[in-house]
């Protein structure tokens, strides 16, 4: 009788073991965060923010040789091209993050967090930056020859300071 109820205490024990964790609820697969499958839009300073996309997406990523750091703006730059080093776009907020890795390894998903030293810039209308330290960010593809790097992101900092979705910018060397 003993040896019966220890068997199925085991059996239960691996049954929860073996199917209890699914992975975090992550439908898209990076880590467990809930990267919705949208343009990269919400909120920065309580006002909402959507990347209108390449052409209109502003500066984009630039080749720092060891790191590849990377601008989003919700309107265009202006100027000759994505790649010019003109003011902060009049009316404009950006999402800005560096990745601290050169640009041609940066595939891969980073999480947030001061204790990585990993974090993505809110800033409203140039005047203001908040600092999300919960999330992640996932560079899908570097593509230099191309001139595009293509990701995805989730980073909060409050209701009033988050993003989530995805984003394609020009590659700048």
């Amino acid at each position: 009788m003993k040896e019966n109820v220890f068997r199925v205490c085991i059996a239960v024990v691996l049954f929860l073991v073996l199917f209890a964790c699914d992975g975090g609820g992550d439908v898209n697969g990076g880590g467990g965060y809930n990267f919705i499958d949208q343009d990269l839009k919400g909120m920065i300073d309580g006002v909402s923010w959507t990347y209108e996309g390449t052409e209109n997406g502003g500066r984009g990523a630039e080749d720092f040789s060891e790191e590849l750091s990377i601008q989003i703006y919700s309107v265009a730059a202006g100027g000759t091209g994505p790649c010019d080093l003109l003011p902060f776009p009049a009316g404009s907020s950006k999402v800005l993050f560096t990745i601290h890795v050169p640009p041609a390894s940066a595939v891969g998903l980073y999480e947030l967090g001061w204790d990585v030293g990993q974090t993505v810039t809110l800033n409203f209308d140039g005047s203001s930056n908040t600092i999300c330290s919960e999330g992640a960010v996932e560079i899908l593809s570097v593509d230099i020859g191309g001139g595009l790097v293509t990701g995805r992101m989730v980073a909060t900092f409050d209701d009033d300071n988050t993003v989530n979705g995805n984003f394609t910018v020009t590659y700048c060397p």
